[in-house]
């Protein structure tokens, strides 16, 4: 098989310790996958530190679809309100920050958002 053909891709998922089970996040994409492909297949696990699964819907669904619903940032899509928030925090990419990183950074667009633009964002637990 040669380099172009090769097809490969990447999925999360949650490690139990006690139970030993992989919760996969996307299991219906990960299954479309899979049945794409034939012969052997090599697969790696490797433990990851940067922003999980549930901050990062958080952060699309509550966090940016709240302020570009609002008034003040009208006329903004969600890619761009992205890219105004990063620069504004001075975030080069959000896909690196760690589960730490990340929630720091959700807690200064929350409270940024309240004190300066005057908009409440759903707390993650609401």
């Amino acid at each position: 098989m040669n380099k172009e053909t090769i097809k490969s891709r990447s999925f999360r998922a949650h490690a139990n310790p006690e139970t030993k089970v992989l919760k996969i996040y996307n299991r219906k994409a990960m299954e479309e996958f899979l049945n794409t492909l034939s012969g052997e297949v090599e697969f790696h696990i490797t433990e990851v530190d940067n922003r999980t699964h549930w901050q990062n819907n958080y952060y699309w669904k509550a966090v940016i679809g709240t302020l570009v619903l609002d008034e003040q940032f009208a006329g903004s899509t969600r890619d761009e309100m992205h890219e105004d928030l990063k620069n504004k925090f001075k975030i080069v990419s959000t896909k690196l920050l760690t589960v730490a990183e990340f929630s720091e950074y959700l807690e200064l667009i929350v409270r940024w958002a309240a004190e300066f633009a005057g908009i409440r964002i759903p707390d993650p637990y609401d």
